[in-house]
Order: structure tokens, then C-alpha cells, then sequence
């Protein structure tokens, strides 16, 4: 299996005495060479120009990351860092034979080959875990991707206006419009047989739903649940490994498997077509179950919970105590605002995002952000989970930056003092 990038990747096979041992495995890792100094982020933040950030970054060796820049001049970039090995053979996603060299890490890519660019034509640049480079690029830098689509969609909201501001920068982040789901959605419905009322009014609203995976949204959780139902009808039980890695991963079954399945039924294939009929039934029948009869009521956000706990959460009686947040969320792993979840275990988010910002480079003192809890980790800090109701409605605080605005918004000082400089 392979790894995201920077981390692990299987390398070497070898089969030692199966009696004893059974299949050996070395595993090479650019993580056993290199590592991250964090003086090379504040080197690469204190950077006065794109090429001198460049160089700062391209120290940064384990893990591979993405950087971004942008100065007051109004000039922007993107560059990929990261030790990256050159194979004999191979791309490093499979196990290989070991011993005779074939498949050897036999160099690593030159940083300064890795993907970069800057003031790109367009006038915005977009990382969203996406591969950084098109098919043109030499070099294998992994496998495991995300899709584009949420790419996709940052660009299509971006190329909408020519007037950007903080404001619009931070109602972007919270965007939960899924194309891809709409697309699945508008698809289904000319397949659809509705067998009574609320499978009618269900199948209506999938025809005009615009994809917005929004909490309160009805479309949303009959499209979620009906897609979760149609990868247990076609995988599990008979294919329990394709539905255990569908389900864990539904980027993957929601991008890439579902539109060939939902295709081969609009292409009249009989089998697909009785699939897709009989998971909505499904999902109309566990909706009623879950949320009611009555369809109107039906939120995607009562599936879909964002749950943030302290470890000590764990111990029965103190699950109030040591819970930061425990809400409704939209979004799934297809949006901009990021709120995956694992199905096979239900609905409750596992992915979102831990720190939204936007820095207004006229006037950084201008700039906003906010965490989904609060900045303690401490269930008696007042700052335990105080950002908790600004993330959640999308909003944000001020960021001071300059010294005299840091000054002017502290509540409090904290002196740290050497211990021998405590006088009694």
C-alpha cells in the first residue's frame, strides 16, 4: 500500500523462512535521513523575496509539504518541499523484489526541480491536498492525491468576481457546495421509480438541489444516505475489502466509482439500474427510521456531527465535562470547508478544518482568523472552546499584527523569567 508523500513508503520485499518469520518486509523512508528544523518555517516566513522564501523552504525535507507566498508588492507563489527518491524501477505504490537492485533508490529529486511556480496568469493560486503538477511533470511524487474538485471549486468561486476582500476570503473557506454531488444527484433521478409520498417528495428534491451540503439540507442527507446504502448493496458482505476501502475513503467511491456505476445504469444496464432503485428505497426507509416520517425535518447535519472531547470524555458520567463541541456541521470530503467522515463507523465528521485565516497583506492588521475550539486544552480555561461558536457560524476575530496592535487588543501578560531571577 502506498503513503502520502514525505511519509512512509513500501520499498523492499524479502521472504525469510516462512516456518519461523513468514514474509519479511524493509521499508525504506525518506523519514529515517531527514527531518524538519522549525527554524526553517520562521526562515521561510521571514523572507523578503519569492526566491529567497524558496531557498527557505526547500530545507524543509520531511515531511513533504506545500508553501504558499505572498508579499506586499503583490507578488505570489507556490512551491512542493520534500526529499523525494529517483527509483531504478517503480513508482514506490507496491511491494517490490529486494536484493537485486532493480528497484533502488538511486538519487532524489533536486529541489529545485520540484513543482513551483509564481505569479501565475490566472492571479490566484490553489492547494487544496491536490496533485501539484500536470501529466506533463518527470518525476512520480506519489499516488495518493486528493481529487480536484475541491480545487475545482476554490477557482470557480475565485474566477466568479474580480473584487476580493477578507470577508469573501473567509466566507469561501466555508463553502459546502459539492459539484460532485450535484452532478450524482441530477443523475439519479431519471432512474428513479418512487414507490409512495416520501420517496416522491425525496427524488423532487434531489432534481433541484444545487449541491450545497449544507447542514440544515434535506437533498444532502438523502443523497448521503442513499449513496452509502448503494456501496452495501453492491460490495458488502460478497466484496467486504472493496467496501471496507470505499467506505473509508469515499473521495475515491463518490469521485471516481459512483459516476461509472450511476453511467452504466443511464447507459440502460439492468443490474446497475435495479442497484441504484433499490439503495434509494433503502435510504428512504433508514431516514424514516433515523429521523421521522416526516420528510421536512430531515437535516444532513443530524447525521452529520462534529464531536471534539477531551480524552477524559471516555469515562462514563464525565462525557459534558470534557466535550468542546458536539453540533450539527455540513460539508462532506468534497467541499471546501472539509468535514469528512469514515461511513463505515456512520455520518460523525473525522476530518475539518483545524485553523481558518485570512491575512490582508494592505493592512495585515486587517487579517481574521479562528480556531474550531479555542486556543486551551484545558476543559477549566475559559479559552477551552470560546472560538467554538464563531468557527461553527462561519465567522471570525481580529488578528492583530503590528506591535501596537498586539499591545492595544492583549487582555493579559505572561512573564517568563530564568528561575535564578526570582527573588524572594
Amino acid at each position: 500500500e502506498s503513503f502520502p508523500v514525505g511519509e512512509a513508503e513500501i520499498e523492499h520485499v524479502e521472504v525469510a523462512d516462512a516456518s519461523a518469520w513468514g514474509t519479511s518486509v524493509a521499508l525504506a523512508w525518506t523519514g529515517s535521513h531527514h527531518a524538519m528544523q522549525p527554524s526553517l518555517v520562521v526562515k521561510a516566513a521571514s523572507a523578503t523575496s519569492f526566491d529567497e522564501f524558496r531557498r527557505a523552504a526547500a530545507g524543509v525535507t520531511c515531511p513533504g509539504l506545500n508553501f504558499v507566498y505572498a508579499d506586499v508588492e503583490g507578488t505570489i507563489g507556490y512551491t512542493c518541499t520534500g526529499v523525494f527518491p529517483v527509483r531504478r524501477n517503480g513508482d514506490g505504490t507496491t511491494p517490490v523484489p529486494a536484493g537485486d537492485g532493480d528497484h533502488s533508490w538511486i538519487a532524489t529529486i533536486a529541489p529545485e526541480d520540484l513543482p513551483w511556480t509564481v505569479d501565475p496568469e490566472r492571479g490566484f493560486l490553489v492547494t487544496a491536498n491536490d496533485r501539484p503538477h500536470d501529466d506533463s511533470y518527470p518525476h512520480p511524487l506519489g499516488r495518493d492525491f486528493h481529487t480536484p474538485h475541491r480545487a475545482g471549486r476554490i477557482a470557480q468561486v475565485l474566477d466568479a468576481s474580480d473584487d476580493h476582500d477578507v470577508a469573501s476570503s473567509a466566507a469561501l473557506q466555508t463553502d459546502t457546495v459539492s459539484p460532485p454531488a450535484r452532478d450524482m444527484a441530477r443523475s439519479i433521478v431519471d432512474l428513479l421509480e418512487p414507490t409512495n409520498e416520501r420517496e416522491g417528495i425525496a427524488a423532487d428534491l434531489l432534481r433541484g438541489w444545487d449541491g450545497d451540503v449544507r447542514a440544515d439540507s434535506t437533498a444532502a442527507a438523502v443523497f448521503q444516505m442513499w449513496s452509502g446504502c448503494l456501496a452495501r448493496r453492491l460490495y458488502e458482505g460478497h466484496l467486504q475489502e472493496l467496501f471496507e476501502r470505499y467506505h473509508a475513503d469515499r473521495e475515491i467511491w463518490h469521485t471516481m466509482v459512483l459516476p461509472g456505476i450511476v453511467l452504466e445504469a443511464s447507459n440502460g444496464d439492468a443490474a446497475h439500474i435495479e442497484a441504484v432503485r433499490a439503495a434509494f428505497d433503502d435510504a428512504i426507509a433508514s431516514l424514516g427510521e433515523e429521523l421521522g416520517d416526516d420528510v421536512s425535518t430531515w437535516r444532513w447535519g443530524a447525521l452529520h456531527r462534529l464531536r471534539l472531547t477531551h480524552p477524559l470524555a471516555a469515562i462514563p458520567g464525565l462525557e459534558s465535562l470534557f466535550t468542546a463541541v458536539d453540533v450539527e456541521i455540513g460539508g462532506d470530503e468534497t467541499t471546501i470547508a472539509n468535514a469528512a467522515f469514515d461511513a463505515r463507523h456512520g455520518f460523525d465528521v473525522v476530518v475539518i478544518p483545524s485553523w481558518r485565516a485570512v491575512y490582508d497583506l494592505a493592512d495585515l492588521d486587517r487579517s481574521v482568523g479562528v480556531l474550531p475550539a479555542g486556543v486551551s486544552g484545558n476543559p477549566a480555561s475559559p479559552h477551552w472552546n470560546d472560538q467554538a461558536p464563531l468557527w461553527l457560524a462561519g465567522r471570525t476575530h481580529p488578528l492583530p499584527f503590528s506591535p501596537s496592535a498586539v499591545e492595544a487588543a492583549a487582555t493579559g501578560t505572561l512573564e517568563l523569567r530564568p528561575a535564578g531571577s526570582i527573588s524572594g
